[in-house]
């Protein structure tokens, strides 16, 4: 693990840092997931690091990824992905959490915190890790996925990840908490004081094998002013034959000034179709788009009915 903290004034500048397991072979299990925390206490100062992986090994977990600034925080790629190992009998491995806290929040590459897949008969896919990037200042991300890890047939998908974002002004690239085979979607919350600009989302179950269709995650958008909002899939999954579809999201999108969706733009959030020969469709989701105050509220398709 890798821990740098700096409690004097001044700027705090990281190169490459890496902490993963070694790689595992055949049946052999992945090592202790390692862990990156980089703290500048300085109350002016700012925190600016390089490229940041904690993804394991194959057959590791991923660790935790941690940034803390009084200040800004300039970021490039993380990665706390679990990494799959095709080999023996085994549950997918665990992403790592990723914590990002200070004022102004500028992250240019991918951020990835996803399960990977299982191996074997009826096992579980890994957990999806949680995102948190919060905030009272300005906001600007690239894409970001918080996903569960496959499972294989009659496996239960991995735990779900959640991405929660808040700020002053945000511009925030394309999103996705969507379960893969047998997973769950995950919640995606952002809440920002002043204008808000985001790309597609989504947060929907994955099609199921041996198990009822999984529910999409729900998604939170709350600004004062939504400049744009790409497409936003969050369906529930296909049931495994003759079961359940999943259940659709709740999408709710409030703004005290002004909603921008393009006319092209979609919001789908509807119930998973049952599995083959007797299967029930999945339970429709709700889409609730509000504007409070002053602006103008425009909005594309809007779906959200049963599987």
């Amino acid at each position: 693990s890798i821990s740098i903290t700096n409690n004097t004034a001044g700027n705090l500048v990281t190169g490459l840092l890496t902490a993963s397991t070694g790689a595992a072979v055949g049946a052999g299990a992945g090592g202790t997931a390692g862990t990156i925390n980089v703290t500048n206490n300085a109350g002016t100062g700012n925190l600016t690091t390089a490229a940041l992986s904690t993804a394991g090994g194959a057959g590791g977990n991923g660790g935790s990824i941690t940034l803390v600034s009084q200040a800004g925080v300039t970021a490039t790629t993380l990665n706390t992905n679990g990494t799959v190992l095709a080999a023996g009998t085994r549950s997918g491995s665990n992403a790592g959490n990723i914590t990002i806290t200070g004022v102004n929040r500028s992250i240019s590459g991918a951020i990835n915190a996803n399960g990977s897949a299982a191996n074997g008969t009826a096992q579980a896919g890994g957990n999806a890790g949680l995102v948190s990037i919060t905030g009272a200042g300005t906001l600007g991300t690239s894409t970001i996925n918080a996903q569960t890890g496959a499972a294989t047939a009659g496996g239960a998908g991995g735990a779900v990840g959640s991405i929660t974002l808040t700020g002053s002004n945000a511009t925030v690239g394309a999103l996705s908490t969507a379960g893969t085979a047998n997973g769950a979607g995950g919640a995606v919350n952002i809440t920002t004081t002043g204008t808000l600009g985001v790309g597609t989302i989504g947060t929907s179950g994955g099609a199921a094998t041996g198990i009822a269709g999984q529910n999409a995650g729900n998604i939170t958008l709350t600004a004062a002013g939504i400049t744009a909002i790409g497409n936003i899939t969050a369906s529930g999954g296909t049931g495994g034959a003759t079961l359940a579809g999943g259940t659709g999201s709740t999408v709710n999108i409030t703004s005290s000034n002004g909603i921008a969706i393009a006319a092209a733009n979609t919001i789908t959030a509807s119930g998973g179709s049952g599995g083959t020969t007797s299967g029930a469709g999945g339970n429709a989701g709700s889409i609730s788009i509000t504007n409070n105050t002053a602006g103008n509220l425009s909005v594309g398709g809007l779906l959200a009915q049963t599987g």
